[in-house]
């Protein structure tokens, strides 16, 4: 419904990286979300073959 539109989540998400960041004492760019374990998955997948190491830390 159009009307809530305006309460579409932030693309950046500015918020939840800041609040994990904070909780677990990291740099929010050493965190990475996601719209479900299939886009984080794929991230995964496109990070290893571009040879990146990351270190994750999974978030129940």
């Amino acid at each position: 419904q159009l009307r809530y539109i305006s309460h579409y989540p932030d693309a950046t998400n500015d918020d939840v990286l800041n609040a994990i960041a904070d909780t677990y004492g990291m740099d929010k760019h050493q965190i990475i979300v996601g719209n479900g374990a299939a886009e984080l998955l794929y991230a995964i997948c496109i990070f290893q073959h571009a040879r990146y190491s990351a270190n994750m830390i999974f978030i129940k």
